[in-house]
């Protein structure tokens, strides 16, 4: 043992024995039989479990070897506890334990515990208080019990096939509720409500019903007034409710101050005739019910349970609150259409003195021949004498000059621009398309062709027609 461990109460179970216990009713012909992941000590027999019944006889619990010669069984015979064993597998030397003066089908829960060393064995009942709740019996004999682990441990009889599909379970505890059974400390599962654990597991089950519910037997039951019925659990009673008693026929208000006297550490009592039955007001220094509770002479106030939820709850809700911003915040945000690369209009600034500059953006503008200088400093220009003006100025003089200093002005628009348009260089093949060069060449041509295209171009056919040609050689000869 490395660490500290929690031995749990019967009923609770888990790491922290906070997590309670599930009980399984046993009806009629009901049984189960485990088998083990552990190696059953050999010299020493642990068990404990919880039950409840109505019935007089019944089996709880056996281990046993492979041919039931040596066993250990915990059952409930002639309405007393029993625990009865064997440690020899030769002949029969069984040995009997009972709690003689107390009655256990009484229909309410009680614990059971037995512990066997060797051949003692010790009898414990509710926690074995006064002498009539344990009993311990010793012999010299055999000290060992040989537990079968798959075919040796049973809960609620053993079962015996007599066919293919029927059984018969011998000692039938029916008719009652089993529950946190143990086997050397080590919780076994009860079905329906589990069928392992990590030291064994449930392989047959039959008739069994999760948790342990009573039959109702107030639902057809009309008492006399004053009293009313109460169920014990699969029995009824007509009796006072809780805080009265029987007084002749009649219900009494108990007064739990007087007989009770629950109040400690001086604190007052207070007796109610309703449900509240009782009411102590503690003096100061202590609370709780009975006043038991000593409070801290520190006067360190803890925060009660009611302020700690409602400061969990408001933290909660702080987070929800946040959460909820962020999604809103993010949802609106992946709705707003930012511009892409493709869709930003500014204008693209280029140097072309860089070497492939045109080649890596052929839509980039050039805008330098659109910026025009402002506020720059003005060149410098020869400066022309103004002429004296006398009474008489002369207008077009003064118009002559204002054009020459707007002529040498470089600054002022319109600017020189050199733009190149379809240029295909000095070495293009291209003709030129022009036809003011045509019919240069110095062969003679021939027009004979004219006279054939009738009357209308007679005019044409004698200008450039053969005869045409001899008429203006005549004429030159005159």
């Amino acid at each position: 043992m490395t660490e500290a461990r929690c031995q749990c109460l019967p009923g609770w179970t888990g790491p922290s024995c906070s997590v309670p216990t599930v009980p399984t009713t046993f009806k009629p012909q009901s049984y189960v039989k485990y088998a083990l992941s552990f190696d059953p000590d050999k010299y020493s027999t642990i068990m404990q479990l919880r039950f409840r019944t109505r019935e007089q006889n019944g089996e709880l619990f056996r281990v046993s070897d492979q041919h039931n010669r040596e066993y250990g069984i915990l059952e409930i015979k002639d309405r007393r506890l029993h625990f009865k064993f064997n440690l020899n597998s030769i002949r029969t030397e069984e040995k009997d334990l009972w709690l003689a003066s107390m009655y256990v089908d009484d229909g309410q829960w009680h614990s059971v515990r037995v512990n066997r060393h060797g051949s003692a064995a010790f009898l414990e009942l509710d926690g074995g208080e006064g002498r009539r709740y344990n009993e311990t019996f010793s012999f010299t004999g055999h000290q060992w019990l040989i537990v079968d682990k798959q075919e040796g441990v049973y809960a609620g009889g053993k079962a015996e096939y007599t066919g293919v599909r029927t059984f018969e379970v011998y000692s039938d505890f029916q008719k009652g509720c089993l529950d946190d059974i143990r086997l050397e400390g080590k919780h076994l599962p009860l079905p329906p409500g589990m069928n392992g654990t990590q030291w064994g597991q449930a392989t047959m089950a039959r008739n069994l019903e999760r948790n342990c519910p009573s039959n109702n037997p107030c639902a057809n039951v009309i008492c006399p007034d004053p009293f009313e019925c109460v169920d014990l659990w699969n029995e009824y009673e007509c009796t006072c409710p809780a805080g009265f008693r029987v007084q002749g026929h009649q219900c009494v208000n108990e007064n739990e101050c007087e007989e009770w006297k629950p109040c400690m550490n001086g604190g007052t009592c207070i007796d109610y005739d309703d449900d509240r039955r009782y009411e102590c007001l503690c003096s100061r220094g202590f609370t709780g019910l009975d006043c038991e509770l000593e409070l801290l002479e520190s006067g360190i106030i803890t925060p009660s349970t009611d302020f700690i939820i409602a400061i969990f709850v408001c933290a909660v809700l702080l987070l929800i609150l946040v959460l909820v911003f962020v999604v809103y915040n993010r949802r609106r945000e992946a709705h707003i259409k930012y511009p892409g690369p493709d869709d930003d209009v500014r204008e693209n600034i280029i140097n072309y003195d860089d070497e492939g500059g045109g080649e890596d953006d052929m839509t980039a503008f050039d805008i330098t021949p659109l910026q025009i200088p402002i506020g720059g400093p003005l060149p410098m220009t020869a400066k022309i004498p103004y002429p004296h003006l006398g009474p008489d100025p002369n207008v077009g003089i003064f118009i002559e000059e204002h054009k020459k200093r707007a002529d040498s002005d470089p600054n002022a628009p319109p600017f020189d621009d050199l733009r190149n348009y379809a240029y295909e260089g000095g070495g293009s093949t291209a003709g030129s398309l022009s036809s003011l060069a045509s019919g240069t060449d110095d062969e003679q041509q021939e027009f004979d062709y004219l006279g054939a295209w009738g009357p209308r171009f007679d005019k044409l056919a004698d200008m450039y027609g053969q005869d045409g040609g001899s008429e203006e050689e005549d004429e030159d000869d005159v």
